[in-house]
């Protein structure tokens, strides 16, 4: 696999490229939303999805803390339905997956434990 820094700057994700697929991390969801700059983050996102045309992308959440709240639950399902079903979402904290599995939103998004996991499904 080769990653490599990709697009620029951006507030509130780090985008890379690992063999053909964008891959975003996040720098602080958790902040964000307490700060209540998450429309930022949520744009930033968009943005990339449209420069990107709609490839394949996955969201790596590093196991990072996330606050399992229906602001990011939304946004994974729009960003779900734009990529056609393209996205990929790995390294979910425990209780964060635990939530998603209970509201039933883990059935409807591609959910797997590591990036490489996702990559492997992404480019089979």
């Amino acid at each position: 696999m080769i990653e490599r820094s990709a697009h620029g700057d951006h507030e509130w994700i780090r985008v890379s490229n690992a063999d053909g697929v964008v891959v975003v991390c996040f720098k602080a969801v958790a902040t964000a939303i307490r700060e209540n700059r998450f429309l930022q983050l949520q744009q930033e996102l968009h943005a990339l999805v449209d420069q990107e045309h709609a490839g394949p992308m996955i969201l790596d959440f590093e196991n990072k803390e996330l606050p399992a709240c229906h602001v990011v639950q939304s946004l994974l399902l729009r960003l779900h339905m734009r990529l056609e079903g393209r996205l990929k979402v790995c390294n979910l904290p425990r209780m964060t997956l635990w939530h998603f599995e209970f509201n039933g939103l883990a059935d409807c998004l591609n959910i797997y434990a590591t990036r490489e996991d996702a990559l492997a499904a992404t480019t089979s």
